[in-house]
């Protein structure tokens, strides 16, 4: 004991002398009186003004330039060079200006215009994009916050932008995509339902042998490789032409890369021996070039797919007619008056839940009444894997009933509700 504080003693000795060696330390003052403080907070409030200022500025003078070069062609942009240079130039200082203020805020100025021009598809966002990167207002970052047309963005760091300033560009970039999506699934959405009408055959005529045009839809599929990857191959949309011993592709309304692979399979005149269609896996031809037998191979997986959905489509069909049977009560009995009894509820479209796809969702559904109250169940659900799979949660089960379902679990909650609102809504167009 009196060795360890001997020891102690020394290491406290020997902390003392170390403390002698350290020199006085020079540390500043901040000498800023109360005066000098406003005063700095005024100029900061000048900068602030003139930067609105100025990016005010850039957005209107560059809605200016665009609306110019999109009216004039390339030679007459000649006439009034002089003019726009002028502008462009004195912009592109604004962009590389000593005061962080000035050169973010024309800088998020001139982004924000250009994500808010009228974008025709994908291809021309794409193009406005690269132009940004080109300029130096973007750079690719696979880590960057912005994505947009498969590619990843960021900001360079001399832009000066804050979190929130990117999280504005952020949101700005998803509703210009998400845009481009829903027009791009309403023109895909017409012109399949103009295909659709091109077929005179049926995919079930097509494998007899029946000459003539069939088109035919094929749903989108989830494949599971080796390792648990998840990859789907998006949905498609038809037309091919068979003159009873061979099939040729004709048109397809799907994934941009699948109208590409159509395009390339019609310039390689390949064509798909309807006999094939009765074998359980592709056939693997030898042809020159290769590419042909890789595309012969993907029109038969698109055809017996098609085969496939349709097929299935048929069984829910007979499911779906012996089940209205059973129901007593019609949906706005059901839905509306709420009766008791036993309804068919169908969703008209394609049901989406987890990634999965149901182009053919209905089951029975029983309400009863007890006790004062009232109880729903699933009676009855058709004869399907996949239904049965996504209804599993839910059978055997009886739950209150309120006015909203929401003592009901999903997903039949989930289609209780999707159901009751399109009653509503056409019961209010009716009336």
């Amino acid at each position: 004991m009196e060795e360890k504080r001997g020891k102690e003693f020394r290491s406290f000795s020997a902390m003392a002398e170390d403390l002698k060696d350290i020199p006085r330390l020079n540390l500043p003052e901040l000498d800023l009186e109360i005066d000098s403080i406003d005063e700095i907070e005024r100029k900061a409030q000048e900068v602030r003004q003139e930067a609105k200022r100025a990016s005010a500025w850039v957005t209107k003078m560059q809605g200016k330039l665009d609306e110019l070069f999109s009216r004039l062609s390339e030679d007459a942009q000649k006439f009034v060079k002089e003019k726009t240079a002028k502008i462009e130039s004195a912009r592109d200082a604004l962009f590389s200006h000593l005061n962080e203020v000035v050169r973010r805020e024309t800088r998020k100025a001139f982004l924000l215009h250009c994500l808010s021009r009228s974008f025709k598809d994908q291809e021309q966002l794409k193009e406005c994009l690269d132009q940004l990167v080109k300029q130096g207002h973007l750079i690719r970052d696979e880590q960057g916050p912005l994505q947009a047309s498969f590619q990843t963005f960021n900001v360079p760091r001399e832009s000066g932008f804050t979190p929130e300033d990117l999280s504005e560009m952020k949101v700005k970039l998803e509703k210009v995509c998400s845009g481009l999506k829903s027009a791009f699934r309403r023109v895909a959405r017409s012109r399949a339902e103009f295909l659709l009408e091109q077929g005179n055959t049926t995919l079930k005529e097509l494998a007899e042998g029946r000459p003539g045009e069939c088109a035919f839809f094929v749903p989108p599929k989830r494949l599971i490789d080796e390792d648990g990857g998840e990859t789907w191959l998006a949905s498609a949309t038809v037309l091919v032409q068979s003159n009873g011993t061979d099939i040729f592709p004709l048109q397809v309304v799907g994934h941009e890369r699948l109208i590409q692979a159509f395009e390339r399979a019609r310039e390689l005149q390949v064509r798909l021996h309807v006999s094939s269609l009765d074998r359980p896996s592709p056939p693997f031809v030898r042809t020159n070039p290769l590419e042909r037998g890789v595309e012969i191979r993907r029109l038969w997986y698109l055809v017996k797919q098609g085969i496939s959905h349709a097929e299935r489509l048929e069984r829910l069909q007979v499911f779906k007619d012996s089940m209205a049977e059973k129901a007593n009560l019609s949906v706005g009995e059901f839905f509306l008056k709420r009766k008791p009894g036993i309804c068919l509820v169908a969703y008209n479209g394609t049901w989406r839940n987890n990634g999965n796809n149901y182009p053919s969702l209905f089951l029975l559904v029983k309400r009863e009444e007890e006790d004062g109250g009232k109880f729903l169940s699933i009676e009855e659900v058709p004869n399907d894997e996949e239904l049965q799979k996504l209804l599993a949660p839910c059978l055997g089960t009886r739950y209150p009933e309120d006015e909203k379902f929401e003592k009901v679990a999903r997903p039949l909650q989930s289609v209780l509700k999707a159901v009751y609102g399109a009653t509503s809504k056409a019961e209010k167009i009716q009336s």
